[in-house]
């Protein structure tokens, strides 16, 4: 996830970014992720699966509660 604007990109090097989730996008995100069932996509019958519904449902938390703010998302990647 990079954002659909990106920061600063002379200041960075070549491996590293800064971008911006807008807020158009952080509320079509939002809605997307509130249709989203998250124990049928990701089944707890096998190991490694409740690790993804663990990190989905943070991702979901970030982009509901942005939305909610009425913010944007701020995205490094390094």
């Amino acid at each position: 996830m990079f954002g659909d604007q990106t920061l600063a990109p002379t200041l960075l090097s070549a491996e590293e970014s800064l971008g911006l989730i807008s807020r158009e996008l952080v509320s079509e995100g939002a809605s997307i992720l509130q249709q989203i069932d998250p124990e049928t996509l990701f089944a707890r019958d096998e190991g490694r699966e409740g690790w993804y519904l663990d990190h989905f449902e943070q991702w979901r938390d970030l982009y509901l509660s942005a939305d909610d703010k009425n913010e944007e998302i701020l995205v490094g990647v390094a």
